[in-house]
C-alpha cells in the first residue's frame, strides 16, 4: 500500500499533532486569533511547528496566518 511522499506523511502527523494541543488548550473561542488560544486560567499559547520560519517563506503565507486562526500547514503552504 502505497500512502504518498513521507514528506506529505510527517506533515500530517504534525497537523494532527497541532489539532490535538489546540483541543487540550483553546478554551476560549473568542480568544483565537493569528494561531494564538487561550487556556482555562487565561494564559496565551501561540501553537506553531519548528519550522514555522521555514513555512513563511512561501509566498503570501504571513497574510494567510494573519486570517487564521488555528494554524493550517497546507495553508501557508498555500496548497
Amino acid at each position: 500500500m502505497y500512502c504518498g511522499p513521507a514528506q506529505n506523511r510527517a506533515a500530517e502527523a504534525l497537523h494532527f499533532y497541532i489539532d490535538h494541543l489546540w483541543v487540550a488548550l483553546s478554551k476560549h473561542p473568542e480568544a483565537e486569533a493569528c494561531v494564538w488560544c487561550m487556556d482555562d486560567f487565561g494564559v496565551s499559547w501561540q501553537i506553531v511547528p519548528r519550522d514555522r520560519g521555514d513555512l513563511m517563506q512561501h509566498p503570501g503565507a504571513h497574510p494567510r496566518m494573519l486570517e487564521m486562526k488555528k494554524l493550517s500547514i497546507a495553508g501557508l503552504r498555500g496548497d
